[in-house]
């Protein structure tokens, strides 16, 4: 007996999704993220799970393989980035974003604003402005990225925002402050009425590396696209417990070991039963 047809092989064209599938594996296979330093965006979280990463990525013991790969988990996480982009777009034509501005221009690439920890805004926005090879209209704008080498810590923020000098403008504190981009589903969206804790974490430690004051989380609903705005001040005693905690978390790894689970973890509970490392942890 013959082995039988994909069911898509009839009357009609192969399906879209089939045609990505292979790019879409190649992809997740081939992230480029390392992790030999920590990423504030994971620091609120497990550092358990930050510690195998930190192992995995020295000598690999556990590797994604094809069958792994979820599709709709890396069109999810796609979203959100595409979400990014298109929000520090908003920012951008409306001159309030500074970052890093990339010339589109394939023979230059001349790079500007890496000379101010805060990055720059678009120089486009310079009547008479040209970048040194001529162009004067394709800039593309790069995140800004944050490092501390004592620390292990690295990572870009989503956007710096700086309304210093327009009709926004209110205090030295709040003029200039990080902003941070997270899509969310609707159950969850309708249940938010705090920021989450690791996301208080993670923009303070952007608040520490970038030495502002002020942070704002935006959630955006992925359903219906609805905001809610979630104003984060600087917290030092919180930035010393990172600190305290990150120098030990080096230690740790330094010595080869791990840490112990966060309490109230559990092998069958989210987000340990989703986690890459759930074998090893829980053996």
């Amino acid at each position: 007996m013959s082995e039988q047809a994909p069911s898509w092989k009839s009357n009609r064209p192969v399906p879209v999704e089939h045609l990505v599938r292979g790019y879409m594996v190649k992809k997740a296979i081939e992230n480029p993220r390392r992790f030999n330093i920590f990423h504030p965006s994971a620091w609120g979280s497990c550092l358990r799970k930050i510690a195998y990463e930190y192992y995995n990525d020295q000598k690999k013991f556990v590797n994604r393989k094809a069958f792994d790969i979820v599709p709709q988990m890396e069109r999810i996480f796609d979203n959100g980035h595409y979400a990014h982009a298109r929000w520090q777009k908003y920012l951008a034509l409306s001159n309030v974003l500074r970052g890093y501005w990339k010339c589109t221009n394939p023979l230059c690439g001349e790079v500007y604003g890496k000379e101010d920890k805060l990055g720059t805004f678009s120089p486009i926005g310079k009547g008479g402005w040209k970048c040194k090879c001529g162009n004067s209209k394709n800039l593309a704008y790069e995140e800004v990225f944050v490092k501390s080498e004592e620390y292990n810590f690295a990572g870009n923020v989503d956007g710096i925002v700086d309304v210093r000098g327009t009709e926004f403008q209110q205090r030295g504190d709040l003029d200039v402050f990080v902003v941070d981009f997270k899509t969310i589903k609707d159950e969850m969206y309708s249940e938010l009425l705090d920021p989450k804790r690791e996301h208080v974490v993670q923009v303070n430690i952007y608040m520490w590396l970038l030495d502002l004051k002020a942070a704002v989380v935006v959630y955006e609903n992925k359903d219906t696209q609805a905001l809610k705005e979630m104003f984060v001040p600087r917290d030092d005693k919180l930035i010393e417990e990172i600190k305290t905690q990150a120098l030990w978390l080096k230690d740790v790894l330094q010595a080869h070991k791990l840490p112990p689970r966060p309490s109230g973890f559990s092998r069958s509970k989210y987000p340990c039963r989703k986690c890459d490392f759930l074998d090893f942890c829980y053996r």
